[in-house]
């Protein structure tokens, strides 16, 4: 950044002509002789290094430093003003800064370094300064703990995962920074009350842009741009002021309520959330002004109120979009609406569901039909002006008639299979998240997919999610399914998602808990897995995703096409196409660090035959949110969502409604047919929510022909000039102008058995699962357990509290350790000799991927041995 740094020279006049004459300048490496000494700097010292003009800094003093690179960790403990300077790059640290004095500043400094700790943290300071930075692709860029009064101004946070995390304190000021892509939350404000962030840039900020929460009133967010986010603004707080800001391009712009945010860190198993409904803090999101703020071109809605009561929305504009312009739900009561201008939406321009006692009054809707501006859902009570509104009772908006594009007789079902609530580790009620995707997004269905291993923690979770999805569900209408993931802790098996289409259906947990310490090895395996399912007797399907990074992922997983049908290309982590030259929009690419086994092309390419599907994966409560299935039906109901599963007769969007058609040789899109005696010939359809720029042809992993778009349709007609051989295949794939993404389900022609690895080989796998579950298993004495208030069920054997606690987990223990070891004689590695051999086997078939402990561990586990070391006997 030459640029950049040209500018320091005339930025850093002003702090220094009003510094104190008697303090002195110090340089790292060298005096720089192409400045004007005279005019801007004073002779000083110099030093070999750093952390030596550290050392000999005092209070008032300035550092200088050239470009370059400069390592190691460091403590800024005086109030110092450290400058970088030069005509070319910033000077480079890749250490870790800890700023402790009051006063101190950092200025025209770039920050790169590994590891999860931020980069420059400011640890109790007042008055601190961070200005004209650069924090480049780093987990932490800057996090101020317990400080105030710090200004961050002029800075550039690229790729940062958490670019700003402030707790503790108050009173910031963070102006003018550039904040590009992020994680969970680039910018999270937690407990600081009095900040303001004003003429900020977010955008690409991953799930939320910025989050204000946990007691951090009385914050000033002002002109700023937030831009490409599933939220770009979240506010969980009172009393706070949001003027003049512009929103473009979010899934949705602001979220006033329980936030993306929230997570108690201080929870040894991390599923609690501070919200007003899993936590004892008080949640309260009222008194916000939100005043002349630009909504535009949000995906889902403008403004989204989520329990928030006792708000004023005034003069702001909420301008196209892909669904509502503001929404209020969750009992979000007692809001002012009032001159507001909302122009066309695609559904409504205002919803209120399930919230009672706001006013609209003065607000221009643009082109609106009298019956159009609002929509009231069980929503009572609300000051409406005569003519605009639009009751709908009972709950949940009429069934849209969604014919098939291709004119059969199908009904097309929009939905999602696979979200998180706070029955597991999500952020959000589980029946919050029913009502939004029923009420707000007019989701067609919705599976509730809480984590197994942590439903499992308490007998009611699962019944109570069954009960859940059975009350929201409405006959006709909207479709829930209750299931669960199981998430693999071995990384080449990856995630499966298991569903119901009833209330009968029995948990089977992941093999591991990181709460408890105990293995249930009932399950271990993914076809271990499908296996204990079918005996459960019930009708169940599954579907396959987070593939297992491993090469051999797809050769290795189950195959079965009836239980099993079904593959998510992406959600909200990212895309597991296997296309390098698709738009990923806010999703980064997975799958792909091992070339393209781990993706759905991988998939494809060995011979696998599902239905491709996508879903948002959300925790936050926002179904839709990156993934959205489409799918065929002959009914609404889970009998017809399975059945359309099992014909494969779906799509999959990054969450735009992109409605398509495909059919070879008049096949629909899904079936597996034979070769006619003429070269197959393709048609399909497209109708899609922004301007269309691709519309591909696959014939197996190489695109063959692409259809002329105009506008927002397409058409497509081509007869191949190859004829179809056993295991051919064609998909079709949509990109819009916008970024979203849309998948066919592919046609194949006689379907060759997929690529699998042979007996032994899947076997030696088996076992060496084993072994590394019994490591955990071993390890269970000196684990810090949640259960356990983070001890060791050892030392927690001592402490009266919890002595009750470890005994009763002890006989669990025990049965766990016992069924290691019968499958241990069952499956081959009962004796070290053998599990010596079987490792050499893996590793010349696998790679060496295991911990260096299996090596010299003997994989039976001796009970009795343990007994002895916990002082306690075998049940």
């Amino acid at each position: 950044m030459p640029g950049l740094a040209l500018l320091f020279t005339a930025a850093l006049m002003m702090p220094w002509s009003v510094m104190d004459l008697t303090s002195t300048t110090h340089y790292v490496r060298k005096i720089p002789r192409s400045l004007p000494l005279r005019d801007v700097f004073v002779p000083g010292p110099v030093h070999a290094d750093l952390p030596a003009a550290l050392a000999a800094a005092v209070d008032g003093d300035t550092i200088v430093l050239p470009a370059g690179d400069y390592s190691g960790d460091l403590v800024v403990s005086r109030s110092v003003h450290l400058v970088g300077i030069g005509s070319g790059d910033l000077p480079t640290l890749r250490g870790r800064f800890r700023v402790t004095a009051d006063g101190a500043s950092i200025e025209g400094l770039r920050f790169r370094r590994s590891g999860t700790d931020a980069a420059v943290e400011i640890d109790g300071a007042r008055d601190v300064l961070v200005a004209r930075c650069e924090f480049d692709r780093l987990p932490a860029g800057l996090r101020l703990v317990d400080s105030t009064s710090a200004r961050i101004e002029d800075n550039r946070f690229l790729y940062s995962t958490n670019a700003i995390a402030v707790t503790g304190g108050g009173g910031h000021q963070f102006l003018r920074n550039l904040v590009e892509s992020g994680g969970s939350a680039a910018v999270s404000i937690e407990r600081s009350p009095g900040c303001r962030l004003q003429n900020n840039t977010i955008r690409r900020s991953g799930w939320t842009g910025v989050v204000v929460h946990t007691l951090s009133s009385n914050t000033e967010i002002l002109g700023n741009h937030f831009e490409d986010a599933f939220v770009g603004l979240a506010v969980q707080t009172r009393d706070n002021l949001i003027e003049g800001n512009t929103f473009t391009h979010c899934d949705r712009g602001l979220l006033l309520g329980v936030t993306s945010l929230g997570m108690d860190r201080s929870s040894a198993h991390k599923t609690v959330f501070f919200d007003s409904l899993s936590s004892d803090a008080r949640v309260d999101v009222d008194g916000n002004q939100v005043l002349a703020n630009r909504f535009e071109a949000c995906r889902r809605e403008g403004a989204l109120l989520r329990g928030a009561s006792h708000n004023t929305l005034t003069d702001n504009e909420f301008l196209g979009g892909g669904g509502h312009g503001l929404v209020l739900m969750s009992d979000s009561d007692n809001n002012m609406i009032s001159g507001n201008r909302f122009e066309s939406q695609p559904r409504d321009r205002v919803r209120i569901v399930a919230s009672r006692g706001n006013t609209l009054v003065d607000n221009i809707f643009v082109g609106a039909e009298s019956s159009s501006g609002v929509r009231l859902i069980e929503a009572p009570d609300n000051v409406v002006p005569a003519g605009f509104a639009l009751v709908d009772l009972p709950a949940g908006s009429p069934r849209l008639s969604r014919p098939a594009l291709d004119g059969s007789d199908y009904t097309v079902l929009w939905g999602d299979f696979h979200t998180h609530s706070i029955l597991s580790d999500g952020a959000s009620d589980p029946a919050e998240l029913l009502s939004y995707a029923r009420d707000v997004l007019d989701l067609d269905f919705v599976a509730l997919s809480d984590h197994g291993e942590v439903l499992s923690r308490d007998e009611q979770r699962w019944p109570l999610l069954n009960e859940l999805c059975n009350d929201f569900a409405v006959p006709g209408r909207f479709v829930t399914l209750p299931g669960y993931e199981v998430t693999y802790a071995m990384h080449w098996d990856g995630h499966y998602n298991v569903y119901f289409p009833h209330d009968q259906g029995r948990l089977h947990r992941a093999p591991y808990d990181d709460y408890r310490g105990l293995c249930d090895l009932s399950a271990f395996t993914p076809q271990r897995l499908l296996d204990a399912l079918l005996a459960d007797g019930t009708d169940h399907f599954v579907i396959g995703h987070h593939f297992g990074a491993a090469l051999d992922y797809w050769i290795e997983a189950p195959v079965d096409p009836w239980y099993m049908p079904a593959a998510e290309i992406c959600s909200v982590h990212g895309v597991f196409s296997g296309e390098l030259d698709v738009d990923l929009n806010r999703n980064h690419r997975m799958g792909e660090t091992q070339g393209h086994v781990s993706t759905l092309r991988g998939g494809l390419e060995t011979g696998r035959v599902f239905a491709v599907v996508a879903s948002s994966d959300t925790h936050y409560g926002f179904a839709g949110d990156g993934g959205l299935a489409a799918l065929l039906v002959e009914e609404v109901s889970p009998a017809g969502i399975m059945e359309a599963l099992r014909a494969r007769r779906t799509w999959a969007t990054t969450g735009a409604r992109i409605a398509l058609s495909l059919r070879v040789d008049d096949a629909l899109m899904g079936a597996a047919i034979s070769p006619g005696p003429e070269p197959p010939r393709v048609q399909a359809s497209v109708v899609g929510t922004a301007e269309l720029v691709e519309v591909a042809l696959f014939r197996g992993s190489q695109i063959v022909h692409r259809a002329s778009a105009a506008g927002v349709t397409a058409e497509l007609s081509w007869q191949d000039t190859q004829s179809a051989s056993p295991g051919t295949y064609y998909q079709l794939r949509v990109r819009q102008l916008d970024g979203e993404v849309a998948w066919s389900t592919p046609v194949w022609f006689d379907p060759l058995p997929p690529e699998r690895v042979d007996a032994a080989a899947r076997a030696d796998k088996t076992a060496m699962s084993l072994m590394l579950y019994g490591l955990a298993l071993r390890a269970w004495p000196r684990l810090g357990l949640g259960v356990l208030g983070g001890a060791t069920p050892k030392d927690a054997l001592a402490n009266s509290e919890y002595a009750q606690t470890v005994r009763d987990l002890w006989g669990q223990y025990c049965a766990s350790v016992q069924q290691f070891n019968a499958l241990g004689q069952q499956l081959g590695p009962a004796h070290a000799e053998e599990a010596a051999r079987l490792v050499e086997r893996y590793k010349g078939r696998w790679g060496d991927n295991l911990p260096l402990s299996i090596l010299n561990t003997n994989p039976m586990l001796d009970l009795a041995e343990v007994a002895a070391s916990m002082g306690l006997a075998v049940p």
